[in-house]
């Protein structure tokens, strides 16, 4: 999956990794009130990295959050997941635990300038509202999306471990019955990977992960596996990936997984911007597939004849950076995503974020209709 860099950067879904400081959303991560000082150890919102404005948010009583970085996080949370019971007990549209509609379905991968930026601190509207009056609200680091009828699935992504997605973005989402994903990314840490499938671990880490999106009230995850291994290492993913995507059914209805077209069967990275033999059984053992942004016409008919009667799960990744692509992306995005769309098979819309990040902050609004405004209505 890319990240954020200077054109020309990127080679297939990998990017120079740059150092930044994110956070996740910590707020209904823990099980006191908003007026608590405390923070329980080992919680999600127990951070060294907590800045000046995370401090302000603490001592209003909200906690802004971070990633879960390593499955010691994931871990800890087993012991508070009772603390989601504010978000788990909201109303649901009742279109969440359905399947997802039988045509060409249009999926927003969020990734803007890395995430967990003002929407950490969306936990409580009177908080938001404090900031925007505050010194430190920043409007080019609040990205909003109000045009929830022309998409079928949000996806919060950061570069970090574990990515759950903030309250305000599952809230919103889900009153406008579209599926909620956070992200599981492993980047060229075979470590981490290895550390994940431990068999004497595995069961306990697939139950914190279903435990999180059940708390949590999102949908499930995507999976983002962008680190080598050998056969017997992608076995025992599959094997995960089975059993997570079972037990998140079992658990929460109309759940997803969905695997990001990174990681082959051999076990190499080898992004192929297309459905084939190479990442089909990954396909197979998930909900969908979001290819890689390198696709063609020749590949995009190659993932039409390999995914058969379910083509509709083949979510081609559109980057709106146009970052190597045979596509311009920018405000032509929409246009690109309905031609993919007439073809028959679903889009992954990544980084919209552009359309804040990189035009005049004082035009968002406007921006926003101009983008999302010519795709077609779903709903």
């Amino acid at each position: 999956m890319r990240e954020r860099g200077e054109e020309g950067d990127f080679h297939g879904g990998h990017a120079t990794r740059q150092q930044r400081v994110n956070f996740v959303s910590a707020a209904v991560l823990n099980g006191r009130e908003f007026g608590s000082s405390e923070t329980p150890q080992g919680s999600v919102c127990d951070s060294g990295n907590i800045n000046k404005m995370d401090e302000k948010a603490r001592k209003c009583g909200v906690r802004p959050c971070h990633p879960l970085k390593s499955l010691k996080e994931l871990q800890s949370f087993r012991d508070f997941c009772c603390s989601f019971e504010r978000v788990k007990n909201q109303s649901t549209d009742a279109r969440i635990e359905q399947p997802l509609p039988d045509r060409p379905r249009v999926l927003l991968c969020h990734d803007m300038a890395g995430g967990y930026l003002e929407d950490r601190y969306y936990c409580t509207e009177l908080f938001a509202e404090q900031r925007k009056v505050s010194g430190d609200y920043d409007p080019k680091k609040d990205y909003r999306f109000d045009h929830w009828d022309r998409i079928d699935i949000f996806v919060y992504f950061s570069h970090n471990f574990i990515t759950v997605p903030p309250c305000k973005w599952t809230q919103e989402a889900h009153a406008n019955g579209v599926k909620m994903l956070g992200t599981i990314i492993i980047e060229w840490k075979l470590e981490v990977l290895q550390e994940l499938l431990d068999p004497s671990a595995n069961d306990q880490v697939i139950e914190n992960l279903v435990d999180l999106c059940v708390c949590g009230n999102f949908d499930g995850w995507l999976l983002n596996m962008e680190v080598k291994g050998d056969p017997d290492l992608v076995t025992a993913l599959r094997d995960m990936i089975t059993t997570l995507r079972k037990r998140l059914l079992e658990r929460k209805p109309g759940s997803l997984v969905l695997w990001y077209d990174s990681l082959v069967t051999t076990g190499k990275i080898a992004y192929q911007n297309e459905l084939n033999q190479l990442n089909k059984p990954f396909f197979d053992d998930c909900d969908g597939i979001f290819l890689n942004y390198g696709w063609n016409e020749r590949s995009l008919g190659t993932s039409k004849a390999t995914a058969g009667e379910r083509v509709l799960d083949v979510y081609v990744g559109i980057d709106v950076f146009g970052r190597q692509t045979g596509y311009t992306g920018g405000f032509n995005t929409p246009q690109v995503a309905k031609e993919v769309i007439d073809k028959g098979l679903s889009v992954a819309i990544f980084a919209p974020g552009w359309v804040l990040e990189c035009n005049d902050v004082r035009d968002f609004s406007q921006n926003q209709e101009k983008f999302w405004g010519i795709m077609p209505v779903l709903r």
